[in-house]
């Protein structure tokens, strides 16, 4: 998105040079115009670029963090630490458990680990 945004805002910044200096751009309002124009889509630009960048609070979600074993699927559950996974199959709609007390969900074996040997997605 912001790379077509900046195609667009560089494309009129060429019309309007262009504009410029030929004998048909006498006009200030179309200059006006223009450089409004030049403007606004600055200011989407920026807008798209803070939207699409992360914030430093914000956790990264990996979508990796799942895996699947016998016919089930578990998945670290967002917000808890990786303390807690979700465990559902084709048939039936995820069920969330929680790991013992001291360890942690892990992706790669499928099954609550300590966490010096887990690494936490979410």
């Amino acid at each position: 998105m912001v790379l077509v945004l900046w195609i667009i805002q560089t494309t009129l910044r060429v019309i309007s040079l262009w504009y410029a200096n030929s004998s048909l751009f006498n006009n200030k309002s179309s200059q006006l115009k223009m450089n409004a124009l030049n403007l606004i889509f600055s200011f989407l630009i920026i807008g798209a670029i803070l939207v699409s960048s992360p914030s430093a609070g914000s956790p990264i979600v990996d979508q990796q963090a799942s895996c699947s074993q016998n016919g089930n699927t578990y998945k670290q559950l967002p917000g808890t630490g990786c303390r807690k996974f979700t465990q559902g199959t084709v048939l039936h709609p995820p069920q969330v458990h929680s790991c013992p007390y001291g360890t942690m969900f892990d992706v790669k074996t499928c099954v609550c680990n300590w966490p010096r040997n887990t690494v936490c997605h979410v």
